[in-house]
């Protein structure tokens, strides 16, 4: 029995970036069965088959080494307590994916191999082998797949396709073999694979212990050992990623249970939950509407003090299925009403936008051929 007590606070974020706190990167809305909407989307059955490159990774990499290190970072994942989840290299591709088959055209569409498009269900995560970083180019722009890009391109992609049932159904990686040169860059891929990797699972971003990045106030070895694999975003000072945070690409509590709640093992019962509802409140204290968006924190209460080590996070409101408008569509509909339509939402507070993550993955792109 859990004998430890749990502080809860709560966040609300106004500035113009997105609020994120561990949880799923998606949820069903709109289009979905009326049955799933408020569902957290995830792999069917926890079971994840994924094809690789019939290439090379790079001059340290062949193929068959390269599958060697995506089976061992996706073990992050599949080997966390509770988590009813496997992934199995079920073949390869059926080319060697390269700039001879991979096109970009002035427009922002591109052609790529039938077997990594979004519609290829029976190649349902699709891992490309980059090696020399013309996939890269083309597919996120000329000088993308060079080595001053490593930080932020180095391994990239996640989910670009579902089923009404709140599945996901296809997702492509695309690991950039310039940036794996030498073994000395090997860590920081490693790092930035397992995060794509875990975006590929279905887990959205993550935002608890934040002074590891802010360092206000000063972060404190527990505050590392609780500082989440899925948080946003890296300081572009953090090369190597050794630098900034040790065990960069080893889950913590959030990253966890974020999986957990997705791929929930049935005979597991050692875990818990939380309720509640975070509200808007009059002049005298009383409560109004339900907020979403609030980045709220919990951590274990250990010798009378809250934890930095055991802590996870979550956004109130994440299932809500109405739909307030986006930063792409607006924020109200045709006649200026504000947004009703049942579907995901990014709600706006007449104070400050409260914000979930919003960035379509890149194989989110159109595609052509």
């Amino acid at each position: 029995m859990l004998c430890r007590f749990l502080v809860i606070s709560a966040l609300v974020l106004c500035n113009a970036l997105p609020a994120s706190a561990g949880g799923p990167a998606y949820v069903a809305g709109a289009g979905f069965d009326p049955a799933v909407k408020g569902q957290s989307l995830a792999s069917a059955g926890g079971d994840v088959e994924y094809f690789t490159d019939q290439g090379g990774l790079s001059p340290i990499l062949s193929g068959g080494q390269a599958d060697v290190l995506v089976a061992d970072l996706l073990t992050h994942w599949t080997g966390v307590p509770g988590v009813a989840l496997t992934a199995t290299l079920a073949g390869h591709l059926a080319e060697d994916v390269s700039g001879a088959n991979v096109v970009g055209f002035p427009d922002g569409t591109y052609s790529i191999p039938d077997d990594i498009q979004p519609g290829a269900l029976t190649t349902p995560v699709g891992i490309v082998y980059d090696f020399d970083g013309q996939v890269t180019d083309a597919l996120l722009g000329a000088g993308a797949g060079g080595l001053d890009f490593c930080f932020t391109n180095a391994a990239y992609g996640g989910a670009d396709n579902f089923s009404s049932d709140a599945h996901l159904t296809h997702a492509l990686v695309v690991i950039n073999g310039v940036c794996v040169a030498d073994t000395s860059k090997l860590p920081d891929v490693r790092y930035r694979l397992t995060r794509t990797l875990g975006r590929v699972l279905g887990l959205g971003w993550s935002q608890a212990n934040p002074n590891v990045i802010t360092r206000k106030p000063p972060p404190v070895p527990d505050d590392f050992e609780g500082f989440p694999v899925m948080h946003f975003l890296d300081p572009v000072g953090c090369v190597p990623i050794s630098i900034c945070y040790p065990d960069a690409e080893v889950p913590k509590m959030d990253d966890r249970a974020s999986l957990g709640r997705l791929y929930p093992d049935p005979g597991n019962a050692a875990t818990a939950r939380i309720h509640g509802s975070v509200f808007f409140t009059d002049s005298g204290g009383n409560a109004l509407q339900a907020m979403q968006g609030v980045n709220v924190v919990a951590r274990r209460m250990e010798s009378g003090q809250p934890s930095r080590q055991s802590v996870v996070a979550s956004v109130s409101g994440f299932a809500f299925r109405g739909n307030a408008g986006n930063p792409v569509n607006g924020f109200v509909d045709t006649k200026a009403s504000p947004s009703t339509i049942s579907g995901p939402m990014i709600r706006r507070s007449k104070v400050c936008s409260i914000l979930r993550d919003s960035k379509f993955p890149m194989a989110a792109a159109r595609s052509t051929g």
